[in-house]
């Protein structure tokens, strides 16, 4: 009930009440079921998993919903004092004020969905997709705005475009500058500051690469200590990785046991570290280690991406390094096909000559174009790197044929020795062939003598 009432006066003094008495029940439901609209709307706002918040014709912040408060990482007084030029990023501004312009100024009252970044309390970047319309509360315009959280998409496809720019770039390097490649993508794209590679080495120990990251000036201690150490298998951080190949995420170096680098890391503003294997099945080839500030909440989806690079990078670095492995090991051998006192060539099983040396070539009365060093060519050309190709061929030829055990080149007699080359499966793969000087083979072996004096 709604009750009005006054007194009755006559001379001064009251001499009774007057009112009157309205029925204002259906008015009062009214009144109750707008504020529970209103409560269950404010409900819904605070417990959406969207970003909710309303600003007005200057951008001033005037109210957020709590999932606003959980990501950015503000209080709602802090959100009161700010502007959306604060949480914008500064590249996408111009898109945010410009759809505020549109609604100020009546051309529409909708905008979006539209795509931008903003920033955290931390510094971090956060990808929303906007919804704004302009409406009237107390009589004032206010905009209000509906923010989806698109990180995790974006970051996903920044991945794809990430590795499809990467992997191109890896082509034909050498196995540190690789690496050097993408520890440099990774790092630029995560923010993270420095980074560097952790290779198998030949003392069965894990030592650095020549491949690291530095994005500023102020790691030059930590990379000379760096390069001073190795790490056992199982021994700290980078150890425990070469025998369980897991990526970890360390949002405290210093908590670590087995740190040795802790002080260095500590000066240079480094606090966290996420660590990647690079694995060729099982065989571990490398493990890489990227280097952070401050822990942020996205350094394990940043992991992520390092990871995926890691896997699909991987059989360019086996490649790589079994393509090193296998060019020492052919100067190795043509060092030692160099220095051989006999002459020697190689013929394939088609008889095509595939190897010779300097003393082969000089017996065949020609010398190797390119110098001194013996000639390997699996595709059967080794005649085309002689100065003489067509004596050297002819000359080859009849050694290869000769049924004889000792030939006579030049006036000076050669025992004439060689053998088949076997594959594992036991086929034939060729033949190797050298000469000998008979006097050298008689000659009996002995010191040079000295001068008395």
């Amino acid at each position: 009930m709604e009750v009005h009432s006054r007194a009755q006066r006559k001379e001064g003094v009251v001499t009774g009440l007057q009112g009157i008495i309205r029925d204002i029940t259906a008015r009062k439901k009214v009144e109750e079921a707008v504020k529970a609209s209103e409560a269950r709307y404010r409900n819904l706002i605070q417990d959406a998993v969207d970003v909710i918040y309303s600003h007005d014709l200057q951008g001033r912040f005037l109210e957020v919903n709590e999932t606003a408060l959980r990501i950015y990482g503000y209080s709602a007084d802090e959100f009161a004092a700010m502007n959306i030029r604060d949480l914008v990023h500064p590249d996408d501004l111009s898109t945010a004020t410009a759809a505020l312009r549109a609604k100020a100024a009546g051309t529409v009252e909708r905008t979006g969905p539209y795509e931008l970044r903003s920033r955290t309390k931390a510094g971090e970047t956060v990808w929303l997709e906007v919804t704004t319309r302009i409406l009237a509360e107390a009589g004032q315009p206010v905009i209000q705005g509906i923010g989806r959280n698109v990180t995790a998409r974006r970051q996903a496809e920044s991945s794809l475009e990430f590795l499809k720019q990467t992997l191109p770039l890896l082509q034909g390097k050498l196995v540190d500058d690789g690496l050097r490649i993408l520890l440099e993508r990774i790092a630029t794209v995560a923010g993270w500051p420095y980074a560097e590679a952790w290779v198998p080495d030949s003392k069965g120990t894990l030592s650095a690469s020549p491949a690291f990251f530095a994005a500023r000036p102020g790691f030059e201690r930590l990379r000379k200590l760096t390069e001073k150490i190795a790490f056992q298998r199982g021994e700290a951080v980078l150890g425990r990785l070469w025998v369980q190949p897991e990526s970890q995420w360390i949002p405290d170096i210093q908590k670590e046991p087995g740190v040795v680098r802790g002080a260095a890391a500590r000066a240079a503003g480094l606090s966290s570290v996420a660590v990647v294997p690079v694995l060729d099945g099982t065989r571990f080839v490398a493990g890489l280690a990227f280097f952070g500030t401050v822990p942020r909440s996205d350094d394990p989806q940043w992991l992520q991406l390092a990871e995926r690079a890691a896997v699909v990078a991987a059989p360019f670095f086996a490649r790589s390094q079994s393509e090193e492995m296998l060019a020492r090991h052919i100067e190795f051998t043509t060092a030692q096909f160099t220095a051989s006192p006999v002459a020697l060539v190689i013929v394939d099983a088609e008889g095509a000559v595939v190897a010779a040396n300097p003393k082969m070539a000089a017996l065949c009365g020609t010398r190797v174009k390119e110098g001194a060093h013996a000639v390997f060519d699996l595709s059967g050309r080794v005649a085309e790197r002689m100065e003489d190709p067509v004596r050297f061929t002819e000359r080859v030829r009849d050694i290869y044929m000769s049924p004889d055990e000792r030939l006579r080149i030049d006036g000076v007699e050669h025992d004439r020795l060689g053998h088949d080359l076997l594959g594992t499966d036991g086929k034939k793969l060729g033949h190797v062939l050298y000469l000998r000087p008979k006097a050298a083979t008689d000659a009996p072996l002995s010191r040079p003598r000295t001068k008395k004096s």
